[in-house]
């Protein structure tokens, strides 16, 4: 240890340029070998004045600052080092309770020492000389990053003092459970090998001589997953999976079951019933929105009535008869900026003729066929009446609820009738009256209508599926067959009940394998809305949904997800129904989200026929 203990500063200045203290020739680049102290109540002491160490490893000194023989409790030095004859600052040294570690790592010889923050105060000089080491190995990386199944390429180096090994053997380990574990034997040429590493998840490595003395710095190879431009999503089913599944019902009736048994299965503690209905219905078949969907509504506000063939008649609101015309005229129908129905009629050998009223009415004479042009049906029975809503332009159809209606609903193939599968026509006429018992029986103010002609209640395209013909085959009469058998009278007709009550019989086209209860899809429990087994379904010929799949672009995932990079997407939860519940992104770096919601609805932010999936692959 060498203390400097600056009471003694004068003397030994007097002694040094007196002669009397002998110092030894230096080099002139060498460190002065003493400092002035300017104050004498401080000092501070190194463990050491001289250290070797070999090259590439570092060195430590004990420091102690002491002020009037206390340590002093807290403070700053600095730590300089010896560069082209001055001391320069390399970093500060915070001193607790009087003493500091100061670590010294060259690279070369150098000369080090701790002053005071106002440089008055200085330690001995420390002087580490650095010796070439006798062996070591070095890495090309220590740092690496993969895509998982592609190799981290490693140079090495194996060193014996400053000069390659010519010949030589390490061990190549990786880290395991948090010990080093050998993995393979690395052999050294010319003092050099590559290593070509491929993890199947991120680890650590290092080189390692054989008699374990000597090791290579730590490679960290980090392990990320490929990230794919798409997914394919696999699934089966079409639609929400709530009650009768279309293709089911008519594999179930080709095994000879009846409509009212087939209803049955599907909807859980039900009964096939004559029930009482209303004579007639209003159905919108042009208009304004009336349940708050997006894209449902008629964008224009104008139209055009005409018949094929025969005649057809204007009335006003009394019914009274106030204008007229053949297949040849036409009634262009907008509303005006008072809020009125205006029709013009046009035509050949007619003179255009404007009407105007708060609700204007068309019908046609037996046998033709009216048509409302940007409505996607055509109308042999009942009566249109176009009225204002809202400064819109608004058209149903009034009908017989029993027959009429029903005839044009186009939710089941016409054709399956025409053979064994008739009972699944019956069973969808069933359901189709059931629904519009329930859910049309409020006329509502929004649509002057009972229901909508479309998806969000039923597809309803009149005499477009009334009438439907292939080559020789009348599809149409099939179909109005099949209703017919369900009529008791114009009032009355076979409904599906529950406890005695009509309920809102939700059916689709097909699903995966079983049904879904009504809380996993949309809203609260239903008690006719029960899951069942729908083997059928799967079963039933022609059923072109029972495999699909569709595409997810990267862009697509990270929008869905909130998250970048996706490696992997997987289904990690089902409903009972088989339906996704919860799907996990997983990033390249694999960083998980997920993503739940009711099956309804997550089919939707995918865009899927069905939220039945079956796997998801890139």
């Amino acid at each position: 240890m060498r203390f400097v203990r600056f009471s003694a500063v004068t003397t030994a200045f007097a002694l040094l340029f007196g002669g009397l203290l002998a110092t030894g020739a230096a080099p002139a680049s060498a460190a002065p070998a003493l400092v002035i102290a300017k104050s004498s109540s401080y000092y501070i002491k190194v463990s050491s004045t001289a250290k070797t160490v070999s090259k590439g490893q570092s060195t430590t000194v004990g420091v102690k600052y002491v002020k009037r023989g206390a340590l002093v409790p807290k403070g700053l030095l600095r730590l300089q080092h010896h560069v082209s004859g001055q001391w320069k600052s390399a970093q500060s040294v915070r001193i607790i309770d009087g003493r500091a570690q100061v670590r010294l790592k060259p690279s070369a010889d150098k000369s080090y020492r701790l002053i005071t923050t106002n440089g008055q105060v200085a330690s001995s000089i420390i002087r580490v000389k650095v010796l070439p080491r006798e062996y070591y190995i070095k890495v090309s990386s220590t740092a690496k990053t993969i895509t998982k199944g592609e190799p981290a390429t490693i140079g090495v180096k194996y060193v014996k003092n400053g000069a390659l090994v010519p010949k030589g053997l390490l061990r190549l380990q990786h880290l395991v459970g948090g010990q080093w574990q050998t993995a393979q034997s690395v052999p050294i040429i010319t003092g050099r090998a590559k290593l070509s590493l491929t993890p199947s998840q991120s680890t650590f490595y290092r080189l390692m001589t054989t008699n374990g003395k000597v090791a290579s710095s730590t490679v960290k190879v980090v392990v990320v997953s490929a990230v794919p431009a798409s997914f394919r999503i696999n699934g089966s089913g079409y639609g929400h999976g709530i009650g009768m599944s279309q293709y089911g019902a008519y594999q179930m009736a080709l095994e000879g079951n009846s409509a009212a048994k087939i209803l049955k299965h599907y909807y859980t503690g039900t009964t096939v019933e004559n029930f009482t209905t209303p004579a007639k219905i209003a159905v919108q078949i042009y208009g304004p929105e009336p349940y708050s969907f997006s894209g449902y509504a008629d964008s224009t506000n104008s139209t055009t009535f005409s018949i094929t063939p025969g005649k057809w008649s204007l009335r006003d609101a009394k019914g009274i008869r106030i204008a007229g015309g053949t297949e040849a005229t036409k009634a262009n129908l907008s509303i005006d900026s008072k809020g009125k129905v205006v029709a013009v009629i046009s035509g050949a050998k007619v003179k255009d003729a404007k009407y105007t009223g708060s609700d204007l009415r068309l019908n046609w004479s037996s046998g033709a066929v009216a048509k409302i042009a940007g409505a996607h049906g055509t109308y042999k029975y009942g009566t249109l009446t176009a009225t204002a809503i809202n400064g819109r332009l608004n058209i149903i159809n009034d009908l017989l609820f029993n027959t009429e209606y029903l005839y044009g609903i186009a939710e089941m193939p016409s054709s399956w009738g025409s053979g064994p599968g008739r009972a699944a026509l019956e069973a969808q006429a069933i359901t189709a009256r059931s629904y519009a018992l329930e859910k049309g029986k409020i006329r509502q103010a929004k649509c002057n209508c009972n229901l909508v002609d479309d998806v969000r209640d039923q597809n309803f395209t009149g005499w477009n599926k009334a009438g439907e013909t292939a080559g020789s085959t009348n599809y149409g009469a099939i179909w109005r067959a099949a209703v017919d058998a369900t009529v008791a009278s114009t009032t009355s007709g076979a409904t599906l009940t529950h406890a005695g009550k009509p309920i809102a019989t939700y059916y689709y086209s097909s699903s995966g394998g079983r049904t879904a209860n009504s809380e996993d899809v949309w809203f609260t429990a239903l008690p006719w809305a029960r899951g069942v087994d729908d083997a059928y379904s799967l079963k039933a010929p022609g059923n072109t949904m029972k495999t699909w799949f569709r595409t997810l672009t990267q862009a697509q995932a990270q929008k869905l997800f909130g998250a970048r990079d996706i490696s992997t997407i997987a289904v990690t939860s089902k409903y009972s129904s088989g339906q996704a519940r919860t799907l996990t992104a997983t990033s390249a770096t694999g960083v998980t989200t997920t993503l739940s919601a009711k099956a309804d609805n997550l089919r939707s932010k995918l865009g899927l026929p069905a939220a039945w999936i079956t796997s998801i692959t890139s």
